[in-house]
């Protein structure tokens, strides 16, 4: 049995029903995943059936009153544009509904907005996806406190904007708010648009990371903790030390505090070993070890050039005379070149 034997779509959708089904096919959606796209599908062409429009009148305003009917109707998947979009995108592309228009916004809040947005993509290098997500917060923070003049911001009206938006909202979806809101303020911040860090005064979200959903516990001096549960039942866990060293299990929160001792003059006069002094600071120290190496460098490179030159002028000697056998010059440097090369075998001083 195919998808479409089992979905009846009817009413302005209905030609277009099984082709639209293949492609979802060709696209790899699963049979569950294609009935609930074309389950969809039929929802939209009956409501366009009985609001009486036909395919050309199927605009942003029409698919957001769609989507108002279906969330009246106790809906609770695909209740958004984005739930739309593989339908909507195959209606646009064969051309059966017109395309989607921008809405054209302007005023301060969008030239803030429009800021922000570059500074995202450019310097936080966000994706597109996500920097979506965040314009779509910000441009609710700013349409709500006004979008011009930010200075007046206070940390009550952000406070007060968290708390109106979370209520209606679930744990994720909250705290990405809160994620986006930082972000925003941080960067307020920055270019000079609010006077204070109001990023800081913005609450967290409580998840189920972060609570105990109610319960609540005292802890007594002995190790002993009480629990308590949301419905009123009490827990009582004994420490386990109890068990191997009771004799140690005793409360200690009473206990007097030790008499202030005076040590005797001559407490340390009969150390054998004490802390050197510094003859010098630290940074003495290295400046003495960075002049020394570099100093020992200098020396070495004028050691080379010093051989070269000697080395130079003894070939010539040599070629000049025509022989080959060495004389006390040629014997003297070489003694010369061994005994540098020794001397400088220790290498330059570590810093």
């Amino acid at each position: 049995m195919s998808v479409v034997s089992r979905v009846r779509v009817i009413g302005p959708l209905g030609p277009y029903a099984r082709e639209f089904a293949a492609e979802l096919e060709a696209w790899g959606y699963t049979p569950l995943s294609a009935s609930n796209q074309l389950r969809l599908m039929a929802h939209l062409s009956s409501w366009l059936a009985a609001e009486g429009l036909d395919l050309g009148e199927l605009n942003d305003e029409v698919l957001q009153a769609f989507l108002a009917h279906r969330s009246a109707q106790g809906y609770t998947c695909w209740l958004s544009l984005r739930g739309l979009a593989p339908l909507l995108g195959w209606l646009r592309s064969r051309g059966v509904v017109p395309g989607s228009r921008p809405a054209v916004r302007s005023g301060p809040a969008e030239d803030v907005l429009a800021e922000y947005r570059a500074y995202l993509a450019g310097e936080r290098g966000l994706v597109a996806r996500t920097v979506r997500g965040y314009e779509t917060e910000a441009r609710l923070f700013l349409t709500r406190t006004g979008g011009g003049d930010l200075h007046d911001l206070s940390a009550g009206d952000v406070t007060a904007f968290v708390v109106d938006q979370c209520t209606a909202r679930s744990t994720g979806s909250a705290k990405t708010l809160v994620t986006v809101l930082r972000s925003l303020l941080r960067w307020l911040l920055l270019t000079g648009r609010i006077d204070g860090d109001l990023a800081q005064v913005v609450p967290g979200v409580a998840g189920w990371r972060t609570t105990f959903w109610g319960w609540r516990e005292k802890q007594l001096p002995d190790g002993t903790l009480i629990l308590t549960s949301p419905s009123g039942h009490t827990y009582v866990t004994t420490p386990g030390s109890a068990l191997l060293f009771p004799s140690l299990c005793y409360a200690v929160g009473g206990m007097p505090a030790p008499e202030a001792q005076t040590p005797d003059p001559d407490y340390c006069a009969d150390r054998a070993a004490m802390m050197p002094k510094r003859r010098q600071a630290r940074a003495q120290d290295r400046a003495y070890r960075v002049a020394t190496e570099r100093r020992h460098n200098q020396m070495a490179r004028e050691t080379r050039r010093s051989i070269g030159k000697k080395h130079i002028s003894v070939r010539n000697m040599v070629s000049e005379t025509g022989s080959h056998r060495p004389s006390s010059d040629v014997s003297s440097l070489t003694r010369y070149r061994t005994n540098v090369r020794i001397e400088s075998s220790a290498g330059p001083v570590r810093r």
